[in-house]
């Protein structure tokens, strides 16, 4: 799924123009608490490297919807968020993003089917630069509701990843695997796309229930204290994992780029507290498969509470 360094302020700063635009539009402030636990964080492949923690998450998003037409609509976001884990603190991140989407419904009425296609841009910086990430994505998907409480939705998303660049890793080169063809240090430079789907539905009582279902085409950042020869050649990136001090271990850890296809599901219940305040309840868990090494698992489970201003 970290500390900001040369955040650029300007994405913020298009979050916050929201605020001015025509009559018909709707503003939005979203804010979200979450308590959770998290089992493999580092996405170790055995016992060992399976490392779990509790987190805390905290986020704000604030947004406007603007009605273009009787059937259209766009709706503009910024969101700043920030996620600690109490056992792996070297896993901290702080997120910052901006989105803009867009929904077109063909005809009137509640069961008429609607299409979204929404672009996204997030910045997440952690304690260590190695595990600095900048995110775009574009999402289309076809939503339609079936009865009163019932809507299901498809799409696919294609995600760029992005990093700075990185110094020559010294505790790599210590290893001489391969002096001529050295892999790139850059763990979060990579592609993905995914194909998912949704169900939701909502009860007389104000209850919601949903069930999603994501696969991913990309890759994996795994870490390890045993970078063996075999894991070096299947790698895309090889480098010192920042989120493991040597305070942590007797061993350095290493993180290292995998090309893998994952299966990712996820329930969850939200129970309205009042007009503005729900609770939520969910499980996340994904399994990713990397050829020529086996299988990750990793299953997240969260209790959120969120609030609308």
């Amino acid at each position: 799924m970290q500390y900001f360094r040369n955040i650029n302020t300007t994405f913020l700063a298009a979050g916050l123009l929201l605020c001015a635009s025509p009559s018909n539009a709707n503003e939005f402030y979203l804010l979200n608490l979450s308590l959770g636990e998290e089992s493999n964080v580092p996405r170790g492949i055995d016992d060992f490297h399976e490392r779990e923690s509790t987190f805390m998450r905290a986020g704000i998003t604030a947004g406007k919807r603007i009605q273009l037409g009787i059937n259209d609509s766009l709706t503009f976001a910024g969101k700043l968020g920030y996620r600690r884990f109490d056992e792996l603190r070297g896993f901290d991140r702080i997120e910052l993003g901006v989105s803009a989407s867009y929904r077109y419904k063909f005809g009137f009425g509640p069961f008429a089917p609607a299409v979204n296609a929404s672009v996204n841009y997030n910045v997440e910086n952690g304690a260590g630069q190695a595990r600095d990430t900048e995110a775009a994505q574009i999402e289309l998907s076809v939503g339609k509701r079936f009865q009163s409480g019932f809507t299901l939705e498809v799409g696919i998303d294609y995600q760029r990843n992005t990093t700075n660049d990185l110094e020559d890793d010294p505790a790599v080169e210590t290893f001489g695997y391969d002096p001529i063809n050295v892999l790139p240090n850059e763990l979060f430079d990579f592609e993905s796309i995914s194909a998912f789907f949704a169900a939701d539905y909502e009860f007389a009582s104000g209850w919601r229930t949903s069930l999603n279902y994501r696969r991913i085409n990309g890759f994996t950042v795994a870490s390890t204290t045993q970078p063996s020869l075999r894991i070096y050649k299947i790698s895309d990136a090889f480098y010192s994992d920042p989120a493991f001090s040597t305070s942590d271990s007797k061993k350095p850890w290493f993180g290292y780029l995998l090309e893998t296809n994952s299966d990712q599901w996820e329930g969850a219940l939200s129970i309205p507290l009042s007009m503005d305040t729900s609770i939520d309840f969910s499980v996340n868990w994904t399994d990713i498969s990397a050829p020529e090494r086996g299988n990750y698992q990793n299953t997240i489970l969260a209790i959120t509470l969120i609030h609308s201003l």
